[in-house]
């Protein structure tokens, strides 16, 4: 990958995407009971909260400024953030 490609919030988005929808598929039929029972869920969803919050975290500032509606990084909600919407802070 070249530096370019490390700057394109796609590529960030498109990897928190893909966390979520394995998270998604590895809660599917589960409940929390099921999730603290079983340390291979658990970690496995832990995993994936990580690689999204890392991925949330690399997006750079100007993405972050045109799209103020969404808020992607702890600490950085503004009076423009609507947390209801989609909000990883």
């Amino acid at each position: 990958m070249t530096q370019n490609q490390y700057k394109n919030p796609l590529l960030y988005l498109d990897t928190m995407v893909d966390a979520i929808e394995h998270m998604l598929r590895y809660a599917k039929g589960k409940d929390f009971a099921d999730y603290e029972k079983d340390s291979q869920l658990s970690d496995a969803i832990h995993m994936r909260l990580q690689v999204l919050g890392e991925s949330a975290s690399k997006l750079d500032i100007d993405f972050r400024d045109e799209h103020p509606h969404i808020c992607l990084v702890r600490n950085t909600c503004t009076s423009q953030c609507d947390c209801s919407r989609l909000c990883f802070c």
